[in-house]
Parts: C-alpha cells; sequence; structure tokens
C-alpha cells in the first residue's frame, strides 16, 4: 500500500515591509535647503525666517557668514529666467544642494556651472525646433560648443580645487644607515658637504 503524503498548504511567505516603515530622508534633505516662494505681489521670497534661514544658506552655500551666503543667493537669483517661477528656482537650489559645496569659491563656482548649463539647455532648444529660420543654425552649434567647452573646464577647476588638499609622495629611493634614520626620495647636500647627491 503507498503512502500518501498529506501537504499541510502552509507556506512561508516573506513578510513585506509597508512603504510607509521606510526611512526616508527626502523631507529631511528638503529641510535643510532654502526654499522660495511667489507673494502676493509678485516677489520672490524665502520661505525661512531668521535663523532658520541662516542655518538653511549656511548648509546650502558652505558659508557661515549670512551677508556672503545671501550675496551669493541674489548672485544665484539674478541668473534665473524672468519672469521668476519658484519652482525652477527649487530645482535649481535642489542641485546647489546635491553638489555640495563646501566654502564661497565652491559656491561660486557652482553656481556659475549651472547659469552654464542653463545656457547650454536654452540654445540647444532653438536648435531642436523644426523650422527655425530667425537663427543661423552654425552660430548657435558653435555657441553651444563653447558653451560645453565652458561648462567642462569648471568641472575640471571645481575637481582639482577639491583635490587641492592631497598630496601625493613618490618615493624614488629608500637609504637606511648604520643607526640612522630612513632617508626617502633625492636629497641634496649643501655646498662643503660630505655627502653629494645621493644615487638610486
Amino acid at each position: 500500500m503507498k503512502k500518501r503524503t498529506r501537504s499541510t498548504g502552509k507556506s512561508k511567505s516573506k513578510e513585506s515591509t509597508p512603504s510607509s516603515r521606510l526611512p526616508s530622508t527626502t523631507e529631511e534633505k528638503n529641510s535643510k535647503r532654502p526654499s522660495v516662494y511667489k507673494s502676493e505681489d509678485g516677489q520672490i521670497l524665502f520661505g525661512a525666517r531668521g535663523d532658520e534661514l541662516r542655518r538653511q544658506l549656511a548648509t546650502l552655500t558652505g558659508l557661515d557668514d549670512f551677508e556672503a551666503a545671501m550675496g551669493v543667493m541674489e548672485d544665484f537669483l539674478s541668473l534665473q529666467p524672468l519672469p521668476h517661477d519658484p519652482d525652477q528656482i527649487n530645482e535649481a537650489l535642489a542641485l546647489v544642494q546635491h553638489l555640495n559645496p563646501r566654502d564661497q569659491l565652491e559656491c561660486m563656482l557652482i553656481v556659475q556651472m549651472l547659469a552654464v548649463h542653463k545656457m547650454i539647455i536654452e540654445y540647444s532648444k532653438t536648435l531642436s525646433i523644426s523650422g527655425a529660420v530667425l537663427v543661423d543654425n552654425g552660430v548657435v552649434v558653435r555657441q553651444v560648443t563653447r558653451l560645453v567647452r565652458t561648462f567642462n573646464a569648471q568641472v575640471e577647476t571645481l575637481g582639482r580645487y577639491r583635490g587641492k588638499g592631497q598630496q601625493t609622495v613618490t618615493v624614488e629611493h629608500i637609504n637606511i644607515h648604520g643607526g640612522s634614520q630612513a632617508v626617502v626620495g633625492s636629497v641634496h647636500s649643501s655646498q662643503g658637504g660630505g655627502h653629494g647627491k645621493s644615487s638610486g
């Protein structure tokens, strides 16, 4: 007689984690970044005030000096297309935050990079418009090429500036004399000394 196996019908399933339980940092990041809105009379204003605005600007720009941070923000806002759109400005502020400037020079360079990037996009839109007859496409292409080169140079400049504190030591040779310290690299003696240039 064959033995019958009985299935219990029970299967272990992995418990799914509701999205509400997952940690989200979006709101936290947004709270650290200044945002703007348009008032009833059409002015572009920061949403935060006082110490909160100071903290947000310091986090965004890498500057503890409020006046310096506001000066950079004025330059930033002056580069935004008119009429000012709060949503577009807030998107640009998010890009500044993502690039994470650490001091005034980095913040100024990043603002310039965003301005050049915006011009590249606008000129490229001109080229993409079918039947555009009011512009010389050759001129626009050359302008876009110059802007792309400028942007690439800005990226390289930012990278070099951020790496300015890094030093590389190349070991050419190591000489260890009896009872003395190790000598790393090339050694030049002063004139009249008993040791000449060491050889590897």
